[in-house]
């Protein structure tokens, strides 16, 4: 996988950032949830503001649904780490300490502020939002991706990023859900649009999220599992 730089890139990772112990005492309290909550039955909530669903440090459920977010079927939870163990809240630390670690690297001259950390769950998730930004504040809001389950190719839905793109570039981008851009709008961004096929689970992804961005479409029967932490700016 090629070396990005998150400042100059907006994009970078961290391969094999987690063990496969670490790994597994995150699913283990991820799929004791799943079972609990019954998510893969919930209806999707009433409203798309994600501000109030991330209130409150309370797990909830969002199934999203193409009309309203661009992502049919992607099951979102907001606050998943108010219901992890003293052991997964231990290996939750690692992956926030790490991204504020890169963060501060790369923007030094901007405070940041741990926002949030949700599961995303794509099973057979065919429908998904084209390329988007965000936002179109500047310093951008940071997320990382945490896989745990692997991403062998582009069946398995890939995470997507045109290289450079948060520089200014991706104002031509929407950024109100549902609307996105299927393909890149140029054959520069047809040229800088990286697919991050071939991830492993324990390997993370960082991203400026004002940067044009997407995950591909899923081929029916395959399944995702990411945890995303959100940063703000201060």
């Amino acid at each position: 996988m090629k070396n990005f730089n998150l400042g100059e890139d907006g994009v970078c990772s961290h391969l094999s950032f987690l063990d496969s112990n670490e790994i597994n005492t995150l699913l283990n309290d991820i799929n004791d949830f799943i079972i609990k909550e019954d998510v893969y039955n919930t209806s999707p909530q009433s409203s798309n503001r994600f501000d109030q669903m991330r209130a409150g440090n309370k797990a909830v459920v969002n199934p999203r649904f193409s009309k309203r977010d661009g992502d049919e079927g992607l099951i979102d939870v907001f606050n998943i780490d108010s219901v992890f163990s003293e052991e997964s809240k231990t290996i939750s630390e690692k992956i926030k300490t790490k991204n504020m670690e890169t963060i501060k690297q790369n923007y030094p001259d901007h405070a940041y502020k741990f926002c949030s950390q949700n599961l995303y769950i794509n099973k057979s998730v065919t429908k998904t939002r084209g390329f988007h930004r965000d936002s179109n504040i500047i310093p951008s809001r940071v997320k990382s991706f945490l896989y745990l389950t692997d991403v062998p190719d582009e069946s398995f839905g890939p995470f997507c990023y045109i290289i450079g793109s948060h520089k200014g570039e991706s104002q031509k981008y929407p950024n109100s859900p549902p609307h996105s851009a299927e393909y890149p709008l140029n054959e520069e961004d047809k040229d800088n649009c990286f697919v991050f096929k071939g991830i492993q689970k324990g390997d993370m992804l960082m991203g400026l999220v004002v940067g044009a961005h997407r995950g591909l479409p899923q081929h029916k029967g395959r399944l995702r599992i990411v945890l995303v932490s959100s940063y703000d700016p201060k």
